[in-house]
């Protein structure tokens, strides 16, 4: 996109990291996010259950609910779609207590 000089919007962004989650690749989806905020195009809530379902897909549990308060700290709030990626990223790492925080 960028070569063609096309900017990408939230909508891009946010697919581009559900894309690097279902790649198992966290650590894309973070630069992603970054790129995103260089961008100055704020993360919407989906960009972010997009982010936790990387970590989950990863077993980084603990990041995983960093970036949900990341998303409180931003002045979203959590949907269904937040939940749900973290009780997925319990499941994955075994974590099965923590998924009932």
């Amino acid at each position: 996109m960028r070569q063609m000089r096309v900017k990408p919007n939230k909508i891009c962004y946010a697919s581009l990291i559900d894309a690097c989650s279902k790649a198992r690749q966290v650590d894309r989806a973070f630069t992603v996010m970054a790129l995103m905020k260089q961008d100055k195009i704020l993360p919407d809530i989906f960009a972010y259950n997009a982010l936790i379902d990387a970590c989950g897909r990863a077993k980084l549990v603990d990041k995983a609910f960093e970036v949900k308060e990341e998303i409180v700290g931003s002045g979203f709030k959590p949907d269904k779609g937040t939940f749900n990626a973290l009780i997925s990223a319990c499941g994955r790492a075994r974590d099965l207590p923590r998924a009932y925080e």
